[in-house]
């Protein structure tokens, strides 16, 4: 009826919402990469800043899956073994995933 309120409940099972994940490559943009490059950062696919559990670029690059619609914080490390591992300077890189920006290109600067 005109100005009356109702109350409405859900029942049964609701919807929830279901991260979808997409392949990221991360590329080295000069000649040839230095050996033992890391890419670390704050996903748990980049390591969770632990240098051990990040992806190494691999021939120039690696691929990382990550979940779509996510900001990715991350930095590049050079983790040799015998020497002590060398963080990039300066602040953190960032970008959002999304499907339109799948390729980033990394460099030691």
């Amino acid at each position: 009826a005109p100005q009356s309120t109702a109350l409405f409940t859900a029942t049964g099972p609701t919807a929830q919402w279901v991260p979808v994940n997409l392949a990221v490559r991360f590329e080295w943009n000069q000649k040839s990469p230095p050996e033992g490059i890391k890419i670390v950062g704050s996903a748990p696919e980049l390591g969770s800043w632990n240098v051990a559990q990040a992806p190494s670029l691999i021939q120039g690059f690696a691929d990382v899956e990550l979940p779509e619609n996510t900001v990715v914080e991350y930095k590049l490390v050079k983790a040799v073994s015998g020497r002590p591992v060398e963080w990039q300077g300066g602040s953190n890189r960032w970008f959002q995933v999304s499907r339109a920006n799948n390729r980033v290109a990394v460099s030691w600067e």
